[in-house]
Order: C-alpha cells, then sequence, then structure tokens
C-alpha cells in the first residue's frame, strides 16, 4: 500500500512536470505565432511602422519603412533615423520624441525626413510608449505617415486669391498633376503635370468632367460626384484608386481634393492635387 502510494506520488510529479512543459512549449508556441502575425501584418501594412528601443534605436522597420529610407532587414540595429531629419525640424522633433519617452506618453509630431532618393517628404508620426509589466519603458512603437500630398495641397489653397502666383505655382509643379474643377466638376485649369500623368493637353480636357478620369465601375458607382460631395461636406477629401489615362491604360492615383472658397465661405469650387503611385502599388 505503501508502496502503491509512492508511486502513484511520482507519477503525479511526473505527469505534472510534464503538463507544465507542455504549458510552457503552447506559451512559446503562441508568442511565436503572435510574433509571426504582426511581422505579416507589420510587412504588408499601406503605412510605415516602426518600433525603437527605450534608448531610441531601432529595433523594427516594416518593409514600407525600409523602402523610404533604403535600409536592408539586417541593418535595422545600425540605423540611425535621426539623420534623415531636416536640420531645421530636428531640434523639436528631437525634444518631442524625448518628452514622450521620459513622461510615457503618446507622441504626435509632423517633420521633414530625407527619402531613398533624397528628396524631404513630410511625415506625420503617431506613437505609443511600449512599458513592461512593471511599468519601466522599453520603448516606443508608432506609424509614419506620408502627408506630403495633403501639406503641398493646403499650400496650394492659401495661395489661390493671388492668381498669378497660382499659375507660376503650379505650372512649377511637374511630378504631380494639380488641376482646377468648377462647382459641376468640369476641368478649370490644368497644369503640365496633369498632361503628363494622364495624357491630355489644356485644350483637350478644360470643361470636360473630370469624372473621365475614372474607371467604368467607379463612375457607375457614381464614385466622382461622391468625392466633390465629402471634400464640400468636410473642407478635403484624401483618397487612392485606379484612374484611367487618355489613352485608356490605368494607374493607382493618390489624390488630395481641396474646396476653394472666397472670403465669405461661399464654395467656389475644388483644387485637385494627384500622384502617380503605380510602381509602388504594384510592388
Amino acid at each position: 500500500s505503501e508502496l502503491a502510494v509512492t508511486i502513484a506520488r511520482q507519477l503525479g510529479f511526473a505527469l505534472e512536470r510534464l503538463r507544465a512543459e507542455a504549458e510552457r512549449k503552447k506559451v512559446v508556441e503562441e508568442l511565436r505565432e503572435s510574433e509571426e502575425r504582426f511581422r505579416m501584418m507589420s510587412e504588408n501594412a499601406p503605412v510605415m511602422i516602426w518600433m525603437s528601443d527605450a534608448n531610441g534605436g531601432c529595433l523594427h522597420l516594416n518593409r514600407l519603412q525600409r523602402d523610404f529610407w533604403n535600409v536592408d532587414e539586417a541593418e535595422i540595429s545600425t540605423f540611425d533615423w535621426r539623420t534623415s531629419m531636416h536640420p531645421e525640424d530636428m531640434p523639436e522633433i528631437i525634444n518631442r520624441v524625448l518628452e514622450a519617452m521620459t513622461n510615457k506618453t503618446p507622441l504626435s509630431v509632423q517633420g521633414r525626413y530625407r527619402n531613398a532618393l533624397g528628396f524631404y517628404r513630410i511625415l506625420q508620426t503617431e506613437a505609443r510608449p511600449r512599458l513592461s509589466p512593471e511599468g519601466e519603458l522599453l520603448g516606443m512603437i508608432g506609424v509614419n505617415v506620408d502627408i506630403t500630398e495633403q501639406k503641398n495641397a493646403e499650400h496650394l489653397r492659401r495661395e489661390m486669391n493671388d492668381a498669378d502666383r497660382y499659375r507660376i505655382l503650379v505650372e512649377a509643379i511637374t511630378d504631380y498633376a494639380v488641376y482646377l474643377l468648377d462647382l459641376n466638376g468640369n476641368v478649370a485649369r490644368w497644369n503640365s503635370g496633369a498632361q503628363k500623368f494622364k495624357g491630355y493637353n489644356s485644350p483637350e480636357i478644360i470643361g470636360k468632367n473630370f469624372s473621365v478620369f475614372y474607371t467604368p465601375e467607379d463612375q457607375a458607382a457614381d464614385i466622382p460626384k461622391s468625392a466633390l460631395e465629402a471634400a464640400a461636406k468636410d473642407g478635403k477629401f484624401v483618397t487612392e484608386g485606379w484612374r484611367v489615362r487618355k489613352d485608356g491604360t490605368r494607374f493607382w492615383n493618390h489624390v488630395v481634393l481641396d474646396v476653394i472658397r472666397d472670403s465669405s465661405s461661399n464654395l467656389l469650387g475644388y483644387a485637385k492635387i494627384t500622384r502617380d503611385l503605380t510602381e509602388r502599388t504594384q510592388a
């Protein structure tokens, strides 16, 4: 009887160890699966995602963020993101980041960063602190959103009251399609960037409705009208989608649709600034 009890006790201890080991393996496996899900989600996200350590060093940069800075995945731990900041914006950004990390508070800041092509782009950064169960700061995790086109549209809107400055400004922007629409969505002005992207010269397109750039499916769903209504309601409308060139080919278009109002806030029309992102989207 005593032998049986001893055997049962030892067997119980062995089973408990096996159960604990199984639980540990299960937790490890679940953690591994969770990390893999995060990695896949981050890699395929349509925004730039990053993670830092408690000293501000890079721990993780997703595909879009690596492409923006042209950083190889193996170089993440040695990459210093601060070297890409515009010198004029650096003091403000650094101070805001240090304040957020010191106080363990969320961060929201804008600034100019040099991309892989050597051009400065305006990024909106939204970040949150990562804390241990004991409340110790582990670092920050956040997203960067390129808002350059939006800021350009806002700048363009401020310049609208001076026709000569507007004309000079818009014609100087050749990397973006910039044009004006009347209240009905008919094209009123058209810059050289718009001709390059969409294939129409000014005499061909002036007076035509901007819905001609939309796919037949979007036209059938009345998407152009919905875009104008959204901009009129909110003051701005930002979207992306497939559009159609004069020759019928399709391209992926990033659009900022802004409203034009007079001094009495009466709606006069719309200003559109668009960018061809086909190569990035296909990649």
